[in-house]
């Protein structure tokens, strides 16, 4: 953003948000205050104006993205049928930016388990680019969390349906998809708001997940938030970690604060929901 300072506002109120929104179960007065306050401010709504980390082509300045995926030499990373099953059931345009074709289709690894890389599809070169931008937040998660706010029935402007469409088509626009892409997907009456798979929540949920292949935590976190989309289940039987563990150095060095702690959230457990998961 350079000296810009009123699109270092427009991110802060976009995380501000995204913070609001986080809350909207746990603590509902002050979710709609918030999120009402921010989005009243000003947030992101353009791709030109996402608020992300620019990366350079040569090291040491590259995206840890293609650190991992290229410059260590590893090529056993391969998509995960989560993903990949669901955005096949809906043609979506996006696999061509997110993931290689195997063997003619988008074939997903069991997530969870062992996957032989050359079973399944591996990532495409969109992500494999070491000057890939780093995005904290985009205007395409923006416009999915106007889209609950609106659902919720909090006054941030628009409809859920206006954002949800605006989420999908920052997200598409994104990744270098055109106008085309954007109306043929949104045609498609398993994507189409008013005729989507279940309730409001549970559609922004969806597409909201998809859009964030890029920004695993808050994918993870949607997931968390709204239970919804249902993932495959996990080769183990176990379910899907719903927080981080602490570190595990933490009960050596920090043993009484660790039990506090734990004690405190209901146990140093990967099943632990956090404050704002009450659902």
């Amino acid at each position: 953003y350079g000296s810009d300072m009123s699109l270092w506002k427009m991110a802060a109120n976009s995380l501000k948000l995204r913070m609001a929104m986080r809350i909207a179960d746990s603590n509902p007065s002050v979710s709609k205050q918030m999120a009402e306050a921010a989005a009243g401010a000003g947030v992101i709504t353009d791709n030109a104006d996402n608020f992300s980390i620019t990366y350079e082509s040569a090291s040491p300045n590259t995206n840890p993205v293609w650190r991992t995926l290229v410059e260590s030499g590893r090529d056993d990373f391969v998509a995960a049928n989560t993903l990949v099953d669901a955005m096949n059931d809906l043609d979506d345009p996006r696999r061509d930016f997110y993931f290689e074709l195997h063997e003619g289709a988008y074939s997903g690894g069991i997530y969870g388990s062992a996957n032989a890389s050359s079973g399944f599809s591996a990532l495409s070169d969109e992500l494999k680019d070491p000057a890939l931008p780093g995005n904290f937040i985009t205007a395409s998660e923006v416009h999915f969390l106007l889209a609950e706010a609106s659902a919720r029935g909090y006054s941030v402007g628009g409809t859920a349906a206006g954002h949800y469409n605006m989420g999908i088509a920052q997200s598409i626009m994104e990744w270098g998809g055109d106008q085309t892409m954007i109306d043929t997907y949104m045609a498609n009456p398993d994507v189409a708001f008013a005729t989507a798979p279940g309730n409001d929540m549970q559609k922004i949920a969806m597409q909201k997940w998809i859009a964030m292949f890029n920004n695993g935590m808050e994918g993870w976190t949607t997931v968390r938030l709204f239970d919804y989309p249902i993932l495959n289940a996990i080769e183990t039987g176990e379910a899907m970690p719903v927080r981080f563990l602490y570190p595990q150095d933490e009960p050596q060095l920090n043993g009484e604060s660790y039990a506090a702690g734990a004690a405190a959230i209901g146990g140093d457990l990967k099943s632990t929901k956090l404050f704002f998961d009450v659902n």
